[in-house]
């Protein structure tokens, strides 16, 4: 796969690779694998960003099962030709992104856990979130694996007496649902999706901002300390992500 960018794309911003600043004379080639949940985040950063290169994005369920991401993204990386830099806004995704290695481009990773962590990330990528919170967007509803399709199968497969056991057991752990309000989605219309869920488990609905820097950041291809740069040939891993206190 050759990977070039558009040569009418408007420059790029100014940032660092590395501690390589990226000026508006340097001519690099991109390509970004990224999850479906965070679709419409994304492309609001990328056309905010006003930059052009390659978005793909992955299987949706492959974020659920961190080893078979591992090898689908392994995969795709050892396909790719003449390409500086892949990014992939994910995080470590479970250990998903653990092990990764491209021989010929740098990776490109946002020092944080997963999709939430850059949902919620203000200035830095460093963020505050309640373990009692079941964290959606319109990105986490819908698939074949989402909770409110996972809701109707059960009430589909069991009488309601079980089937409420079972909602109520899944959720056991969790106060309210909270919804990350990114500004790309109708979230009064997802919020009725997650309806009848809410009176099964009895959880409230909360609302939080969400601003998405760190998404903003990389479809700019402004890479501070909040990102991890792995150079070629060598492989992503844990101690990448540890955020250096300031």
């Amino acid at each position: 796969m050759r990977v070039l960018r558009n040569g009418n794309a408007p420059a790029f911003q100014a940032g660092h690779v590395g501690s390589i600043p990226i000026t508006r004379s340097i001519m690099i080639n991109c390509i970004m694998f990224a999850c479906r949940n965070i679709r419409d985040e994304l492309l609001a950063a990328v056309l905010e960003a006003g930059v052009k290169f390659p978005v793909l994005f992955i299987p949706r369920e492959l974020h659920l099962i961190p080893d078979k991401l591992r090898v689908y993204l392994q995969d795709m990386i050892d396909n790719i030709e003449n390409t500086d830099y892949i990014l992939l806004p994910m995080g470590m995704c479970g250990n998903g992104t653990v092990g990764l290695m491209s021989s010929t481009a740098s990776i490109v990773l946002p020092k944080c856990g997963d999709c939430i962590d850059m949902l919620l990330s203000e200035e830095g990528v460093k963020t505050e979130r309640s373990v009692c919170s079941y964290f959606l967007t319109a990105g986490w509803l819908g698939d074949d694996n989402s909770i409110d399709v996972e809701y109707k199968r059960t009430i589909e497969k069991y009488d309601a007496e079980t089937a409420s056991m079972i909602i109520e057991m899944l959720y056991k752990n969790y106060k309210h649902f909270c919804f990350i309000d990114t500004g790309t989605y109708d979230i009064d219309a997802v919020k009725e999706k997650i309806k009848p869920l809410t009176e099964i488990t009895k959880m409230d609905v909360i609302e939080v901002k969400g601003r998405y820097n760190i998404l903003r950041k990389m479809a700019a291809l402004e890479f501070d300390s909040d990102f991890v740069i792995v150079p070629p040939g060598e492989t992503v891993c844990e101690k990448h992500f540890r955020l250096t206190e300031t």
